[in-house]
């Protein structure tokens, strides 16, 4: 893959006007954790709370391995990871990009 991934297919939020749009995250910004970002970007797109998610995280990928293929970024420079959880399909990029997009 030359290009970084985009996520301009991904599309798993509604706002109030029925407007799809794309749920998305950058690790790092915040907590620095690339798990979390999937948890709260999945959250979102669901319309819960990061607490309430259900099915959880671990329950489609082991967490502590995802962030551990993320945290010496510097050594990842193209590629992504995609698998999915529940009825959403989710992808990390190498530049520590989450999209969550409805597979339903």
């Amino acid at each position: 893959m030359s290009e970084h991934y985009d996520g301009t297919d991904c599309a798993a939020a509604v706002d109030s006007g029925g407007v799809m749009l794309p749920v998305h995250r950058r690790a790092g910004s915040d907590s620095g954790a690339v798990s979390l970002a999937v948890v709260e970007a999945l959250a979102e797109a669901r319309g819960v709370s990061p607490l309430e998610l259900d099915p959880p995280l671990f329950d489609a990928v082991d967490p502590e391995a995802l962030d551990g293929l993320f945290a010496a970024s510097d050594a990842i420079s193209d590629g992504r990871v995609v698998f999915t959880v529940d009825d959403h399909e989710v992808t990390v990029t190498a530049d520590d990009d989450v999209y969550v997009r409805s597979i339903d």
